[in-house]
Protein backbone atom coordinates (compact mmCIF):
# COMPACT_ATOMS: atom_id res chain seq x y z
CA UNK A 1 0.00 0.00 0.00
CA UNK A 2 2.76 2.28 0.70
CA UNK A 3 4.08 1.86 -2.19
CA UNK A 4 1.43 2.51 -4.87
CA UNK A 5 1.30 5.95 -2.40
CA UNK A 6 4.93 6.60 -3.59
CA UNK A 7 4.47 5.79 -6.94
CA UNK A 8 1.06 7.92 -7.30
CA UNK A 9 3.13 10.66 -5.72
CA UNK A 10 6.06 10.65 -7.89
CA UNK A 11 3.38 10.42 -11.00
CA UNK A 12 1.78 13.36 -9.59
CA UNK A 13 5.07 15.37 -8.89
CA UNK A 14 6.20 14.15 -12.59
CA UNK A 15 2.89 15.06 -14.17
CA UNK A 16 3.32 19.12 -11.98
CA UNK A 17 6.70 19.15 -13.15
CA UNK A 18 6.28 19.07 -16.64
CA UNK A 19 2.70 21.01 -16.94
CA UNK A 20 5.22 23.75 -15.30
CA UNK A 21 7.55 23.60 -17.67
CA UNK A 22 5.74 23.42 -20.68
CA UNK A 23 3.94 26.73 -19.54
CA UNK A 24 7.66 28.13 -18.72
CA UNK A 25 7.79 27.41 -22.40
CA UNK A 26 4.69 28.80 -23.09
CA UNK A 27 5.50 32.43 -22.10
CA UNK A 28 8.25 32.93 -23.67
CA UNK A 29 8.39 36.39 -23.45
CA UNK A 30 9.43 37.90 -27.05
CA UNK A 31 7.38 38.16 -30.10
CA UNK A 32 9.67 38.48 -33.68
CA UNK A 33 8.59 39.95 -36.77
CA UNK A 34 11.40 40.22 -39.70
CA UNK A 35 11.32 42.84 -42.37
CA UNK A 36 13.12 43.36 -45.83
CA UNK A 37 13.15 47.28 -46.08
CA UNK A 38 13.91 48.33 -49.64
CA UNK A 39 15.95 51.95 -49.44
CA UNK A 40 16.82 52.28 -52.85
CA UNK A 41 17.39 50.56 -55.38
CA UNK A 42 19.31 47.48 -54.71
CA UNK A 43 19.92 48.65 -51.09
CA UNK A 44 18.05 46.89 -48.30
CA UNK A 45 17.59 46.77 -44.77
CA UNK A 46 17.00 43.64 -43.07
CA UNK A 47 15.16 44.15 -39.78
CA UNK A 48 14.76 42.06 -36.64
CA UNK A 49 11.86 43.87 -34.84
CA UNK A 50 12.03 42.27 -31.04
CA UNK A 51 9.00 43.31 -28.48
CA UNK A 52 10.15 42.30 -25.00
CA UNK A 53 7.12 41.91 -22.44
CA UNK A 54 7.24 44.00 -19.29
CA UNK A 55 9.64 43.29 -16.94
CA UNK A 56 11.53 41.30 -19.39
CA UNK A 57 15.06 42.67 -21.28
CA UNK A 58 16.89 40.74 -23.53
CA UNK A 59 21.05 41.23 -24.22
CA UNK A 60 22.99 43.43 -26.26
CA UNK A 61 25.16 42.24 -28.64
CA UNK A 62 27.80 43.32 -26.78
CA UNK A 63 26.30 42.26 -23.34
CA UNK A 64 29.27 43.05 -21.09
CA UNK A 65 29.17 41.28 -17.87
CA UNK A 66 31.75 38.34 -16.63
CA UNK A 67 31.58 36.57 -20.22
CA UNK A 68 28.74 34.43 -19.25
CA UNK A 69 25.41 36.37 -20.66
CA UNK A 70 24.24 35.19 -24.12
CA UNK A 71 24.96 38.24 -26.16
CA UNK A 72 22.23 38.91 -29.19
CA UNK A 73 23.51 37.66 -32.37
CA UNK A 74 22.01 37.40 -36.02
CA UNK A 75 24.04 34.20 -38.40
CA UNK A 76 23.31 34.96 -42.26
CA UNK A 77 23.68 32.03 -44.53
CA UNK A 78 25.37 32.54 -48.00
CA UNK A 79 23.49 33.58 -50.54
CA UNK A 80 23.75 34.14 -54.13
CA UNK A 81 21.44 37.15 -54.23
CA UNK A 82 23.04 39.37 -51.39
CA UNK A 83 25.88 40.93 -49.92
CA UNK A 84 25.79 42.00 -46.35
CA UNK A 85 27.14 45.45 -45.77
CA UNK A 86 28.49 46.00 -42.30
CA UNK A 87 27.88 45.07 -38.74
CA UNK A 88 24.41 44.45 -37.51
CA UNK A 89 23.46 47.05 -35.92
CA UNK A 90 20.89 47.65 -33.00
CA UNK A 91 18.16 50.26 -32.65
CA UNK A 92 16.39 50.45 -29.56
CA UNK A 93 16.81 52.28 -25.85
CA UNK A 94 20.51 50.68 -24.48
CA UNK A 95 20.34 50.17 -20.73
CA UNK A 96 23.80 49.97 -19.05
CA UNK A 97 23.76 49.42 -15.48
CA UNK A 98 26.13 47.78 -12.88
CA UNK A 99 24.86 44.21 -11.97
CA UNK A 100 25.94 43.17 -8.23
CA UNK A 101 25.41 39.29 -9.29
CA UNK A 102 28.17 39.33 -12.65
CA UNK A 103 30.12 42.54 -10.38
CA UNK A 104 30.34 44.14 -13.71
CA UNK A 105 28.35 46.59 -16.29
CA UNK A 106 25.45 44.99 -18.49
CA UNK A 107 24.17 45.86 -21.70
CA UNK A 108 20.46 45.18 -22.34
CA UNK A 109 17.51 46.14 -24.33
CA UNK A 110 13.58 46.51 -22.61
CA UNK A 111 10.22 46.85 -24.40
CA UNK A 112 11.87 47.17 -28.22
CA UNK A 113 15.00 46.43 -30.13
CA UNK A 114 15.31 46.55 -33.55
CA UNK A 115 18.28 44.38 -35.39
CA UNK A 116 19.53 46.18 -38.31
CA UNK A 117 21.76 44.30 -41.38
CA UNK A 118 22.29 46.63 -44.55
CA UNK A 119 22.41 44.76 -47.80
CA UNK A 120 23.30 44.95 -51.14
CA UNK A 121 20.09 42.14 -52.44
CA UNK A 122 19.93 41.70 -56.60
CA UNK A 123 17.19 39.86 -58.06
CA UNK A 124 14.33 37.72 -55.57
CA UNK A 125 14.53 35.10 -53.87
CA UNK A 126 15.48 33.91 -49.97
CA UNK A 127 17.69 34.40 -47.48
CA UNK A 128 17.78 32.76 -44.43
CA UNK A 129 19.19 33.31 -41.15
CA UNK A 130 19.90 32.30 -37.06
CA UNK A 131 18.48 34.77 -34.75
CA UNK A 132 20.60 34.21 -30.91
CA UNK A 133 19.57 35.68 -28.41
CA UNK A 134 18.07 35.35 -23.97
CA UNK A 135 15.60 37.06 -22.33
CA UNK A 136 15.57 37.53 -18.32
CA UNK A 137 14.00 39.65 -15.86
CA UNK A 138 14.77 40.02 -12.24
CA UNK A 139 14.06 36.10 -11.37
CA UNK A 140 15.29 34.03 -13.76
CA UNK A 141 16.40 33.25 -16.93
CA UNK A 142 15.53 31.81 -20.05
CA UNK A 143 17.88 29.19 -21.47
CA UNK A 144 19.79 30.68 -24.67
CA UNK A 145 17.53 30.78 -27.43
CA UNK A 146 17.59 30.51 -31.65
CA UNK A 147 15.06 31.47 -33.96
CA UNK A 148 15.17 30.69 -37.65
CA UNK A 149 14.22 33.79 -39.79
CA UNK A 150 13.71 34.07 -43.88
CA UNK A 151 13.54 36.96 -45.06
CA UNK A 152 12.01 37.33 -48.49
CA UNK A 153 12.78 39.20 -51.28
CA UNK A 154 10.01 40.13 -53.70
Amino acid sequence: MIKAHRILFLLFFCFMASGDLLAQAAKEPTLMTFEAKKKSGDDYELIIHCRIARGWHIFASKPGGDGSLTPASITFSKSIIATYNGPVKEKGKLISENVEEVKAKVNTYENQVDFIQAATIHGKGKIFATFSYQTCNDKKCFPPMKKDIVFEIQ
